[in-house]
């Protein structure tokens, strides 16, 4: 049985079709509400397990998939650290980090997985983002496409900076002290009067900034949700998915373990999962045959 092998994060145990089936099965086992300070129960972990082998023909046993759950949320860390650094973009959509060498290099230094980030970003980032959320912190507020907008006591907390902390607003000036006895009380009147009145207009331009940063942190506030939408939007109704593909393929009967692996793989390519979606169920079933 599973449990035996080589470490099953390397290439050769782990390849990308049966990583994404992983990910899958965990992310359906956490929507069902089984995922438990931050890890699953042993008898669910057999579920995973059990179904994972009738997947892909693989046991790779508890000890191992936790061990592969362990480096997939570190992975997720990592990710989040690099696209909330100053100066690092990420784009969803040809799934490519942009970023500086100086500062790859200075992540580099700190865990050689960034070298893979680097050539081949992060395409399950938002499915791990499912399962890891909620367990794992970044520690960094960060106004990216990419994540959630915020939440009530972080826009409360920001607001508080913002009034409180960065604008500090002195309304009874500070130049009495530097008044000459000589002068007299009305040049001492116009005097404060103004310094007042450049006191009000420093407290309106640093208002005026602020609003301005608030509207901005709304907008892209505004910005996220939308995006977060479109691609959850996006998940549900695409008719070529992964998961589509594999209801289909579960769904038939009397297909062997070395045909039911190479359909998966073909699953990979966008064009090969419609092709199989289109297809008639007699066909499709002759197309998976044909891998023996």
């Amino acid at each position: 049985m599973g449990g035996k092998g080589k470490d099953p994060d390397d290439m050769k145990d782990w390849p990308k079709v049966n990583e994404v089936a992983l990910v899958q099965l965990i992310v359906g086992k956490v929507r069902e509400g089984k995922l438990q300070s931050s890890t699953f129960k042993k008898e669910v972990w057999s579920e995973i397990n059990s179904e994972i082998c009738d997947a892909i023909g693989v046991d790779y046993g508890i000890d191992k998939l936790k061990g592969k759950f362990n480096r997939l949320r570190t992975k997720y860390r990592h990710f989040s650290e690099l696209i909330g650094h100053t100066g690092v973009k990420w784009d969803m959509t040809s799934n490519i980090v942009h970023a500086s060498q100086d500062i790859w290099e200075e992540f580099f230094k700190k865990h050689k997985e960034f070298k893979k980030f680097k050539k081949q970003g992060c395409e399950d980032y938002e499915l791990l983002g499912e399962i890891f959320n909620t367990t794992t912190a970044t520690g960094k507020l960060q106004q990216l496409s990419t994540e959630d907008p915020l939440s009530p006591n972080e826009e409360k907390r920001l607001e508080e900076e913002f009034l409180y902390g960065s604008i500090h607003v002195d309304l009874e000036g500070n130049n009495s002290e530097s008044e000459k006895p000589e002068k007299s009380k009305k040049h001492k009147i116009d005097s404060i009067s103004g310094d007042r009145r450049s006191n009000k207009m420093n407290k309106i331009n640093k208002m005026e900034v602020f609003l301005d940063k608030w509207a901005s942190t709304l907008s892209a506030k505004e910005e996220a949700a939308k995006a977060k939408a479109e691609r959850y939007k996006s998940s549900i109704l695409d008719l070529y998915s992964i998961g589509i593909c594999m209801g289909l393929l579960e769904k038939m009967e009397y297909v062997s373990s070395r045909s039911y692996n190479k359909a998966i793989e073909k699953f990979t390519s966008a064009e090969w999962r419609q092709i199989f979606v289109e297809m008639s169920e007699a066909r499709r079933k002759d197309w998976v045959d044909s891998f023996d």
